[in-house]
């Protein structure tokens, strides 16, 4: 009985194990159906008589036939064809292509990043399409949809870096707007964390701690910035240390913005994920553009004019403004695109064709950065006058100047085109020392103003750039030896020895769009340029002599010239002398802009006097015809008295 129970007992794990073996293999697609007359085997596949004990001979095998190892027929089919087929092989996924595909090595897992563009207008050309694909190839998730372009990838950071600086489609800039940027880390109290971040400090943005985040984080130091290369809007790397206050995982939030719009909606997220604490997080970019700094500004291949030489005027004013002669247009703004060389041309530019007799016009900055020969864009360039002068831009057939109208603003490198009206054109311009890295004398940078009218001009930008609003900035900046932005010089005042600079980061920066710069302050004035449209305006008339009219005698030893106005007169010349000869005058007034004159203190005796006028060009008109007047300040003698006689008297009637 004991034997029976045994032999049942193995004959029922046999079963067991077979069914087991039956679903194992359907489920791996390799169902083997086994015959009745194969011997059955264990989990190991050792026979069953292996590891069964061997009955005692003594005992004759006799099995009860109901305990024989019979399997029914309905348990031998218990997997029926409607099972089988159900169970299929997994799907094979590289067969067909995966639009986002994961690059992620094993020890690469440590690093993901995330970006995203809001608020751009963009058809989904072409181009961009194929851009997006080939980010997608590398491992880098794309998604455009409507205005925003969503990125994403944990290769590396250098993956990360090629991808915002180098691989965004043609009009998506990085830069291009304020930033939002966080970075998650395992943070340790006190650890110091170096941050290297790639910033057109030019364009009046900057990177700055979120203020939100100062409980978490502090800044150590002072912000520390090395220019990419010389030029004007070029980019700087900036670094920046800060040490968490606390231990655990925590968020690095810091911002790209202009600290005098710091309302401007966020365009850009970066959002950065890192398993391992850094001590030195690189985020530049690796490829950057550098300008060269030997490509001609002066003149283009065509030109064999000499230019005219700066020549001092000699005394000049204490103050000049041309925005009082309503030569200067209003403010721009380039935005966030390093486009300062392109406005400083255009800027001035706009002026001279007014100082020239032409209208007011709005000019195009965007055909400079776009149609340009030299490479210059919104990562910089320098003075491109010669497009205005004798050099033909890109997919140009005239020289010149372009309508605002014909070639609008987008604050980004854009695309040239063909462009039919090119309006005005140079008739001459130079650099006031022949160089576009070197700094002329105050006198030279006067004379060029006051000559011209308003000078392009280079300066060095720091930090109080963006904070500025009004006074005298006297902070002198340093980069590295040289400037990076490019600006307009329309005035100066004696009395505080600055300069009237004409900025382009809008009206709503420093006074009004306006700063007032100390003398030989952050180099400014470097590269200082001129430039003249047409022949010039014409001589001005001689004004008409009011006061004091020919022979007036006067004992006031200060005597006040009048005058009549004359059109187109920027200001005038009096001169007053005792010789009609004018030959040593007494006293004299020059660029006097009112129709009046107050000599100085004369002495007595005959004095004739003149004026003339000056045009906006300082070309000066004829002298007026002359008056004169005399001063005498000389008391006539006492009188004789002759009639009565002293002591007389007189009796009766005369």
């Amino acid at each position: 009985m004991t034997q029976s129970c045994v032999s049942k007992h193995t004959q029922f794990i046999l079963f067991v194990f077979i069914c087991l073996l039956l679903i194992i293999s359907l489920l791996l697609g390799q169902v083997n159906l086994v015959s009745a007359q194969e011997p059955n085997v264990t989990a190991t596949g050792d026979p069953i008589e292996d590891v069964i004990e061997t009955p005692d001979p003594t005992i004759e095998p006799t099995l009860d036939p109901t305990l024989e190892p019979t399997i029914e027929p309905t348990l031998e089919p218990t997997l029926t064809p409607t099972v089988e087929p159900t169970i299929e092989p997994a799907e094979d996924t590289t067969s067909q292509p995966d639009l986002y595909p994961e690059i992620l090595p094993a020890d690469e897992k440590r690093f993901q990043w995330s970006l995203q563009i809001n608020g751009l207008t963009y058809s989904q050309s072409s181009t961009t399409l194929e851009t997006i694909n080939s980010l997608r190839t590398q491992g880098v998730s794309s998604e455009f949809t409507g205005n925003k372009l969503k990125l994403s990838g944990s290769n590396n950071i250098e993956q990360m870096k090629q991808t915002i600086f180098e691989g965004l489609p043609e009009g998506f800039d990085f830069l291009g707007g304020p930033v939002s940027l966080l970075i998650t880390y395992p943070a340790e109290a006190g650890k110091e964390v170096v941050i290297h971040l790639e910033t057109r400090t030019t364009t009046g943005y900057n990177w700055v701690l979120l203020p939100s985040n100062e409980f978490e984080f502090s800044q150590i130091g002072q912000a520390e910035y090395k220019p990419r290369s010389k030029g004007f809007g070029t980019p700087s790397i900036l670094t920046l240390r800060f040490t968490p206050n606390f231990s655990g995982t925590g968020t690095l939030h810091i911002v790209y913005q202009r600290e005098f719009e710091s309302n401007l909606p966020i365009t850009t997220e970066l959002q950065i994920s890192l398993l391992d604490a850094p001590a030195e997080l690189d985020l530049s970019d690796p490829m950057p553009k550098i300008v060269d700094e030997k490509s001609t500004s002066i003149v283009g291949d065509e030109s064999t004019e000499a230019f005219d030489a700066i020549q001092l005027k000699g005394a000049m004013p204490t103050s000049f403004d041309w925005r009082e002669y309503g030569v200067v247009p209003a403010v721009r703004d380039q935005g966030a695109c390093g486009s300062c060389w392109s406005f400083g041309t255009v800027g001035v530019m706009e002026s001279a064709v007014k100082i020239g007799g032409g209208s007011l016009t709005d000019l195009s900055e965007q055909f400079l950065i776009s149609c340009n020969k030299d490479g210059w864009d919104c990562d910089g360039g320098l003075t491109a006058n010669k497009y205005h002068y004798n050099t033909l831009g890109n997919s140009q057939t005239t020289i010149g100047a372009v309508l605002e109208s014909d070639k609008p603003y987008t604050t980004s490198n854009g695309s040239c085109t063909l462009i039919s009206n090119h309006p005005y054109k140079l008739s001459n311009w130079t650099f006031v020392t022949t160089s576009e890295w070197t700094v002329p004398t105050v006198d030279q940078i006067k004379s060029a103003i006051y000559t011209y009218g308003p000078v392009t001009a280079g300066v060095c930008t720091g930090s109080g750039w963006n904070s500025y609003s009004g006074g005298v900035y006297s902070t002198n900046d340093d980069c590295g030896g040289g400037t990076d932005h490019q600006i307009i010089l329309v005035g100066w005042n004696d009395s505080n020895q600055t300069w009237i600079l004409r900025n382009s980061w809008g009206s709503s920066w420093g006074d009004g769009g306006y700063m007032h710069i100390k003398w030989n302050t952050s180099r400014v004035g470097e590269g200082t340029s001129w430039v003249k449209y047409g022949s010039g305006l014409s001589i001005p008339a001689s004004p008409t002599l009011v006061s004091p009219t020919t022979a007036t005698i006067t004992n006031d030893q200060t005597v006040t010239l009048t005058w009549s106005p004359v059109n187109n007169a920027k200001n005038y010349d009096v001169r007053v002398d005792n010789n009609s000869d004018f030959s040593s005058p007494e006293s004299h007034g020059n660029f006097v802009t009112a129709t009046s004159f107050t000599t100085s203190d004369l002495n007595d005796g005959k004095y004739y006097w003149q004026v003339r006028s000056n045009n906006l060009l300082n070309n000066a008109g004829a002298w007026s015809a002359s008056k004169y007047f005399t001063i005498d300040t000389t008391p006539p003698p006492a009188p004789v008295l002759s009639q009565p006689l002293n002591a007389s008297q007189f009796i009766g009637t005369p």
